[in-house]
């Protein structure tokens, strides 16, 4: 099932999605084109994975990737009550 998301621009190279919830399971994925290259972003159960392609060489491996924890994205100095 494809959704349709609307990209609002914020200002220089800022952009947000809008239309998505941080929990939604509806989002379980996403291609973007910036360029040459194709940016693969996919939610796993416990955080991301970001992985980065030659434009309409998505089939290949990718050129990098990065993967987010949700946990590390948790100030625990803010949460642990002092």
């Amino acid at each position: 099932m494809s959704s349709q998301l609307k990209v609002e621009h914020l200002g220089d190279n800022d952009f947000e999605v809008l239309g998505l919830q941080a929990e939604s399971s509806d989002f379980c994925s996403m291609w973007l084109g910036v360029g040459n290259f194709s940016v693969y972003i996919r939610r796993l159960s416990e955080g991301i994975v970001v992985e980065l392609y030659g434009r309409q060489l998505e089939d290949r491996n990718p050129l990098g990737s990065v993967t987010g924890w949700d946990d590390d994205t948790i100030d625990t100095e803010l949460t642990d009550g002092n």
